[in-house]
């Protein structure tokens, strides 16, 4: 692959990542989630269905040495390898990056490091997952993109399976349903 096309994708990618953002965040109207059926943009984070897992994941840019795009779909396919490690099926991924989804909920992968990685992620997919993996504001992904955030401040891995991380417990005590 010449260097030329991966830095053309890349650009495209984070282009029309901050269009879309832009253009969800002005629109109050309804769209699809991947599967057909129509919804309201979330603006806050739901609950997952009884009986089923719920998996948010995000990545944050490290400015500072400039890591965007790979990130982005590395956290999907960790947080989905360890879902299913731990047996946390079945299993909804939300995601605050249009364009990632669209991806994943088609037949093709971009020829680029990032499409390997999208491979790899469908692979690890049941056959029907559009489904299984929508969009969100990421309004509705704040407690994820708070951990990413945390991620950059630590050089090992965390993790927590009945504690809530201290770092974004307000978060979660906000998305907490009153009733449960």
């Amino acid at each position: 692959m010449v260097d030329t096309e991966v830095v053309s994708w890349d650009a495209d990618f984070l282009e029309e990542f901050h269009r879309v953002n832009e253009s969800l965040e002005k629109s109050s109207g309804p769209m699809a989630n991947g599967s057909g059926h129509r919804r309201e943009p979330l603006g806050t984070w739901n609950p997952p269905s009884c009986g089923w897992f719920k998996m948010n994941t995000d990545a944050v840019v490290d400015s500072s040495n400039g890591r965007v795009g790979l990130a982005e779909v590395v956290a999907i396919l960790r947080g989905l390898s360890f879902a299913l490690e731990v047996g946390l099926f079945p299993c909804s991924i939300e995601y605050d990056v249009l364009v990632v989804i669209k991806v994943l909920q088609s037949d093709s992968d971009p020829f680029s490091e990032v499409g390997l990685v999208l491979h790899d992620i469908r692979l690890l997919l049941p056959r029907d997952s559009s489904s299984l993996v929508s969009f969100v504001l990421r309004n509705a992904n704040m407690a994820a993109h708070g951990l990413a955030k945390f991620a950059l401040s630590i050089d090992i891995d965390r993790i927590w399976l009945e504690d809530c991380p201290p770092v974004v417990a307000p978060i979660f005590l906000g998305d907490c349903p009153l009733q449960l």
